[in-house]
């Protein structure tokens, strides 16, 4: 008897497209701090030319932290937003819509200078934060849903690889000896549209997660045609057995809200206690004080920092030529 083939031309093309995506999470993370005085500077010019008055450096650092910012608060609005679209409008085609932000959001920042707009900056920041935030949610989901529970862990394990090497990607391109410059960070503003073309072509070619077209749609006849596609087998009964016993379950599940995951003892433990590892909680907000005391400083800032830090007296950088090689390490450790 032939031993059944796990990863098939389709599970590998639909793994590959999904995963694309969260290359634009990275990207965007690590693109934005080296070419940070070309764009403060930019800001400064087009508010002296409006006003014909210069911008105190508390003032361009307040805009420069706002341009910042604005990117994982984007996130955090098209986290929450993921699953809403996901049951909508199904995981491909909420993807596929996600690209059309991507893109959006990357035109916006890339002809902010040519059009003096500093607000098309931070706008297209937030609109790409939302995209990120809503890549994080439905690209693991996509991908757990397409591929078989024997190699569900192997698979997901690519969310991660593609966000580290869109941060690698980004913190090669934006150097000042390539990207980084005067001229050309616009460049590096549109090559954020690149994960969301690529992963709007493959999923062309890719089919609906299984799970929404029978949980979502009801369609179990769908949900057999492209499951035998995905596993190149006739025989799905198993697979289909086990969604419908989840959909049994889901019905008797009672909805839990975020504000009582962190309220109710039930799933909460004994909150705000780092030490105990049965606390939901605990976990859950040790992981949100992570975020910006740890990789956030670290991806933003890590340009101007050292900077400051590593010049001496005589006003030489003993620090650069270290900068990047350190704290890309880290970066990608932390990722």
């Amino acid at each position: 008897m032939a031993e059944e083939q796990v990863f098939t031309k389709e599970l590998v093309l639909t793994a590959l497209a999904s995963a694309s995506g969260l290359l634009s999470v990275g990207w965007n993370s690590g693109c934005i701090n080296s070419p940070e005085k070309y764009i403060t500077k930019f800001m400064s010019d087009v508010y002296f030319h409006r006003s014909g008055k210069q911008l105190s450096p508390h003032v361009i650092t307040l805009l420069w932290s706002i341009t910042v910012s604005i990117f994982p608060f984007g996130g955090a609005v098209g986290g929450y937003w993921a699953g809403p679209v996901s049951r909508r409008f199904g995981r491909r085609k909420g993807l596929l819509l996600t690209n059309l932000l991507g893109i959006i959001a990357a035109t916006l920042m890339a002809i902010s200078k040519f059009v003096s707009a500093p607000e098309l900056l931070i706008i297209g920041r937030l609109i790409i934060g939302i995209e990120c935030g809503l890549y994080t949610g439905l690209c693991p989901m996509y991908l757990s849903e397409v591929s078989p529970k024997t190699i569900r862990g192997q698979v997901g394990s690519l969310t991660a690889i593609s966000g580290s090497v869109g941060l690698m990607f980004a913190e090669i391109f934006s150097t000042p000896v390539l990207l980084g410059t005067e001229n050309l960070w616009p460049v590096i503003m549109m090559l954020a549209a690149v994960p969301s073309v690529i992963q709007f072509i493959l999923l062309q070619f890719c089919y609906e997660s299984p799970r929404y077209l029978l949980i979502n749609c009801n369609n179990e006849l769908e949900t057999r045609l492209v499951l035998s596609k995905l596993r190149e087998k006739n025989n799905v009964d198993d697979e289909i057995n086990e969604m419908k016993q989840e959909v049994e379950h889901l019905i008797n599940e009672r909805k839990v809200s975020i504000w009582e995951l962190f309220t109710n003892k039930i799933y909460s433990g004994r909150p705000f206690r780092r030490q105990d590892p049965t606390s939901e909680h605990a976990r859950s907000w040790w992981k949100i004080r992570q975020q910006p005391y740890q990789i956030m400083p670290e991806i933003r800032y890590s340009e101007s920092v050292p900077e400051d830090v590593g010049k001496d007296p005589t006003g030489s950088d003993v620090f650069r030529p270290m900068n990047r090689i350190s704290l890309g390490l880290a970066e990608c450790d932390q990722f």
